[in-house]
């Protein structure tokens, strides 16, 4: 039964890697000319909503003080890669979020190794991890003092992200995937939605179609994956998870690569190679922290 549910469980992650990784074609197919801190606040607003309706409906809506907490930790989860990134990119370039958002593991593993032991061996294959997409992803040495002040932003969210890790992790426990995504739907939107405002950009399209398009996306694309997100938070160890940092930039940078018809060269392919492989090693390090019954029930449920 319970190598059922851990194959349940790595599947999902598979799965998740790879609908994570892949989101730059429906992108491609349609763009939005939304900025991406609003576009995220909107969505999260219509999934909040959702996952509400199965959370009352369940009657299982956890309580106020937990709910609160997961929230807080929700909007570091959900909305923090979002705005450093959008930040970021005109100084920094796309990519250079990518690379320093890959350092999530290695910090994951450190803050876990404080309180488990023998967790430190797992530090090197994240480091390996991290080193392999820098032999795919160019990265410089930022010059002017805006640069190194976002790349000080990076490692921070980074270490943040690592924290909301661990620290999800053990509030979920508990928690039905409806009422835990509510309340991480509704931070991150909160805080997406203060991003979007700081921000002064050119008119926005607000016409119906637009509204309707917006929602598909959050209903059709990004409402399994913060399914995923919540599920596996829960379900997996912390160690675990952290691997969807390095892996689904693999996963965006192959599917990249094909619809190119361009290669890596055999630098690039060594250094995906090592990134996969190390990551790879990291998802399995250790066998599911949970096994529940399912991604629509809570642990311990009936």
């Amino acid at each position: 039964m319970a190598n059922r549910a851990n194959r349940k469980l790595y599947f999902g992650f598979v799965l998740f890697c790879l609908l994570q990784g892949s989101t730059w074609l429906p992108n491609a197919a349609f763009p939005s000319l939304w900025p991406e801190p609003l576009r995220i606040c909107f969505h999260d607003v219509v999934l909040a909503a959702l996952f509400s309706c199965f959370a009352f409906a369940s009657g299982r809506r956890g309580r106020a003080q937990e709910l609160l907490e997961t929230s807080a930790w929700g909007a570091v989860l959900f909305a923090a890669p979002i705005a450093i990134s959008a930040g970021a990119a005109d100084v920094l370039g796309s990519l250079t979020p990518v690379l320093g958002l890959a350092l999530v593991p290695a910090i994951t593993v450190f803050l876990v190794a404080q309180k488990a032991e023998g967790e430190m061996r797992l530090l090197t294959p994240a480091i390996l991890a991290m080193g392999g997409l820098t032999l795919v992803i160019p990265f410089a040495w930022p010059s002017s003092l805006s640069g190194l002040a976002w790349l000080g932003g990076i490692a921070i969210c980074a270490f943040g992200l690592a924290l909301a890790g661990i620290r999800l992790h053990r509030l979920l426990d508990g928690q039905t995937v409806a009422s835990a995504g509510a309340a991480m739907c509704l931070g991150a939107a909160l805080a997406s939605g203060a991003v979007s405002f700081a921000q002064h950009g050119a008119p926005l399209d607000l016409s119906l179609r637009r509204w309707s398009t917006e929602a598909a996306w959050a209903l059709l694309i990004d409402g399994p994956l913060t399914l995923l997100t919540v599920w596996l938070s829960r379900e997996l160890s912390p160690i675990n998870f952290s691997a969807r940092f390095v892996l689904v930039p693999v996963v965006t940078l192959l599917g990249g690569s094909l619809a190119a018809g361009a290669g890596f060269g055999w630098v690039g392919w060594l250094g995906m190679t090592l990134a996969a492989g190390a990551s790879y090693m990291l998802g399995l390090a250790r066998e599911p922290a949970r096994t529940g019954r399912g991604i629509l029930f809570e642990r311990g449920a009936p």
